[in-house]
């Protein structure tokens, strides 16, 4: 009797004891990383996130793994490379989607948002997650549900341009731009060129020139005058078809022969004289893109004392952009729009998240970024982007926000917390913010398809030569400005005929050629009926 009371005590005690290792044993762990930066609030607040969490995705907790823009690129190679456990991860500019698809990086997402994403499904729509399909399979979630990509253009404070003598100068500007996008031609070029120059002379006369202009002038991408192209492949625009090229002939700046080689020409030769004429900051080469702050706003550049022109990115009417300036930034503005056409798709890959192959709860992954990809989620989306309500910010009754501590984050677009476009739906964003995503959806949907944009660019046979030729890319940008940027350029033409482009690029056009005749495409959409200017 007595020993079969002990055992059935016994029995009790490890019954007992063994609940709560059996329960801590069904907590999953998604470790997720974000770019950006952890700021002296950041435990407390993902604390109360996990609490939150529970209401949504019993036992499941969150490791927010914050890492900066700049160190992305090389921490997630090495973190594929180990096979480290990421569930959740931020996909955007610093990754080449097609060559992480071809290694193996991401996981395919259509069974997994067939099954645990139907909220997110329901506010973005198929066509949203179609836009960004590799092999025809889904891999990258993007935050936007925008389905038009946006249009570059110039932002001018109106003070400047009254100080250069210059009223009409954006709309003059525009004008010109404008021809470029009928016409791709050098001379069409240099008359930007000269148009602008015109309002640097006049600022520099003025006394208004400041630090000078900073690295947007020679962005890689874009240059002076935002994107005048419709399809690129491969780093800093490597290869390129142009809009309304009806033959589909690939081009590249780096091997002579087309006018997209001589324009590139022409523009270091520019740019160069620039820096000359003290039109660029003396410091460039070491203060590189700092200037931006967080990127290429206006109000991060104008804080930087380098407020003669700004790039922006916009979805939405000039009148829009005109009160946005004004009520965000308290700037009033003239806009130059260096691209009328908003095209479809285009396969940028901005800014969205993926579960990479190492992670070890796909199916509870996929419930966390449906959660944030829908307005279920919007609270928790608030709590990672914006902090504690009440505490890190506020939302006043006119439905404006006001932030505690503005500043408190290195490179942030908010008071405190993540970068509210990298982390969910941009659509559970707060304030104007909230605002002008919606209007970016409802003009998205008059957007113009591009003939190219299902076409993708299987490397594979001629992927070390493309490697090789992207390590020559950046080569010697800085110095291109400051010094004479002849031998400089004659070195990269030599560096890039070594390395493989021009079999890159045949091979390339091969694919193109043979997508456009399979489709039985044979042009492209009227450039002035697409942007609505006839």
């Amino acid at each position: 009797m007595k020993k079969s009371l002990v055992a059935l005590l016994l029995a009790l005690v490890m019954l007992v004891t063994c609940v709560p290792f059996s329960l801590a044993d069904d907590t999953v762990t998604l470790n997720v990383w974000v770019g950006g930066y952890k700021q002296k609030d950041s435990d407390r607040v993902w604390e109360a996130v996990n609490e939150k969490l529970a209401d949504y995705l019993p036992n499941t907790k969150l490791n927010i793994v914050p890492i900066s823009f700049d160190e992305y690129a090389s921490k997630w190679s090495k973190a594929m490379a180990a096979g480290e456990q990421i569930d959740v991860a931020w996909l955007g500019w610093v990754h080449d989607m097609q060559n992480e698809v071809q290694m193996g990086s991401l996981l395919k997402l259509d069974d997994l948002i067939a099954e645990y994403g139907q909220d997110m499904l329901a506010e973005y729509g198929q066509e949203i997650l179609d836009a960004d399909r590799i092999d025809g399979d889904t891999y990258f979630i993007p935050n936007g549900p925008v389905l038009g990509g946006g249009k570059y253009c110039l932002v001018f404070p109106k003070e400047l341009l009254e100080k250069a003598g210059m009223p009409n100068f954006a709309q003059e500007l525009e004008d010109l731009m404008m021809e470029v996008f009928d016409s791709y031609t050098v001379e069409n070029v240099k008359k930007l060129y000269d148009k602008m120059e015109e309002y640097l002379e006049a600022l520099k006369a003025a006394g208004s020139i400041n630090l000078g202009v900073n690295g947007n002038v020679v962005d890689a991408n874009y240059g002076p005058f935002g994107q005048t192209y419709c399809n690129q492949w491969g780093w800093e625009r490597m290869f390129q078809v142009n809009w309304g090229d009806d033959s589909f002939t690939v081009e590249s700046k780096y091997v002579p022969g087309s006018e997209t080689y001589d324009i590139d020409a022409y523009e270091w030769e520019r740019i160069h004289d620039w820096y000359q004429k003290g039109y660029i900051r003396e410091d460039y080469a070491s203060a590189g893109w700092a200037p931006f702050g967080a990127g290429y706003s206006f109000e991060n550049m104008a804080v930087a004392g380098n407020n003669q022109f700004a790039y922006d990115y916009v979805n939405w009417t000039k009148e829009e952009v005109y009160e946005i300036y004004k009520n965000v930034y308290g700037w009033d503005v003239e806009i130059a729009v260096c691209n009328p056409v908003q095209t479809k798709g285009g396969r940028g890959f901005s800014t969205g998240v993926g579960i990479p192959y190492t992670s070890k709860n796909p199916e509870r992954a996929m419930q966390l970024i449906n959660l944030l990809h829908s307005t279920k989620g919007q609270e928790l989306f608030r709590m990672l982007a914006y902090g504690l309500e009440g505490e890190h910010y506020t939302v006043n009754e006119d439905g404006s926000v006001t932030f505690a501590n503005p500043t408190a984050r290195e490179g942030a677009d908010s008071a405190y917390g993540l970068s509210d476009w990298s982390i969910g739906s941009n659509l559970n964003k707060i304030g104007k913010d909230q605002e002008i995503v919606m209007k970016q959806v409802e003009l998205g949907k008059n957007a113009v398809a591009n003939p190219l944009d299902g076409f993708v660019f299987d490397r594979t046979a001629v992927d070390d030569q493309f490697s090789n030729c992207t390590s020559f890319v950046s080569n010697n940008l800085y110095a291109m400005v400051m010094d004479d940027w002849r031998p400089r350029r004659e070195q990269r033409d030599k560096d890039f005929a070594n390395c493989g482009v021009e079999e890159v690029m045949a091979e390339l056009q091969r694919q193109i050629t043979e997508y456009v005749t399979e489709n039985n495409i044979t042009s492209w959409p009227d450039r002035r009926e697409a942007a609505g200017m006839k």
